[in-house]
């Protein structure tokens, strides 16, 4: 579970992205990147630089219950410097993976 309110999971095969706005100075992310780091959580040991986490792809395969699933909660999908390859095995996965509802949101404006 997560305590996002619109979603039952998350499922972050990238995180981490560059801040381009006023927007940005307050990035929830950013935040939460920061407590994860210095929990020693391994995603995110690089900060909040750009990362994609392609070892997580099976991740939904492993979870029994549908749900909805927030992806990339920690960054952005569409982020430019995640490469087409990693979201093309994103998509994959959920096409492969029916039982749950995705929820892909671009979080930057031009």
């Amino acid at each position: 579970m997560t305590k996002i309110e619109w979603t039952e999971k998350t499922w972050n095969l990238v995180t981490g992205r560059a801040k381009v706005s006023p927007g940005c100075e307050n990035c929830y992310a950013e935040v939460v990147s920061r407590r994860f780091r210095a929990m020693g959580r391994e995603k995110y040991s690089e900060g909040f630089r750009p990362v994609a986490h392609e070892g997580d792809l099976d991740e939904p395969s492993r979870w029994a219950k549908p749900s909805s699933i927030f992806v990339c909660s920690m960054s952005d999908i569409f982020y430019e410097n995640v490469p087409f390859k990693c979201i093309y095995k994103i998509i994959d996965v959920i096409n492969e993976t029916k039982r749950y509802v995705y929820q892909l949101l671009a979080k930057r404006r031009a």
